[in-house]
């Protein structure tokens, strides 16, 4: 027969187990989350990166067909959104929305360029027809909202 003392002590190796395997089962819970935060924000980082490149990508474009010619530039419309494509070898515009590897938009703004009295660049003034500025947009929609990375610079008609 078991004295008292003995079947006190083998409830509390039951109870013993069942403590243990809760901690256990917390912690591998922990660390499954972690994981998986790991894993969302190295996904959202590795979209931003490219996205970044995809922004610099559509100044360098921009800045070929302008060594191409400035008509290539200087005759897009104004302050509406256009698309860059890559066919046959050079880049080129459409007004048909693109998405580069089913995620990103890409589109480009050309603003005309006016200057002041003082020849400094303005809201307002004499129109430069030598100058554009360049607005390039990438957007991706994420986990709950579209997101947007942007870069703009200016062109200028050097030949």
């Amino acid at each position: 027969m078991f004295t008292r003392k003995q079947k006190i002590q083998k409830g509390f190796g039951v109870v013993e187990i069942i403590v243990g395997a809760s901690v256990i089962s917390i912690a591998l819970f922990g660390l499954v989350a972690t994981f998986q935060n790991s894993l969302r924000i190295s996904r959202e980082t590795g979209r931003i990166i490219e996205a970044r490149f995809l922004t610099e990508e559509g100044l360098e474009a921009a800045r070929i067909m302008r060594d191409a010619g400035w008509s290539n530039v200087g005759s897009l419309a104004t302050s509406s959104p256009i698309y860059l494509v890559f066919s046959s070898g050079t880049w080129a515009t459409t007004s048909k929305q693109t998405f580069i590897g089913g995620t990103f938009l890409r589109s480009v703004v050309v603003e005309d360029v006016r200057r002041d009295g003082n020849d400094d660049i303005a809201s307002a003034g004499s129109l430069d027809p030598n100058v554009k500025k360049v607005t390039v947009s990438v957007s991706w929609f994420g986990r709950s909202a579209t997101t947007t990375e942007s870069a703009a610079t200016y062109l200028v008609n050097i030949f």
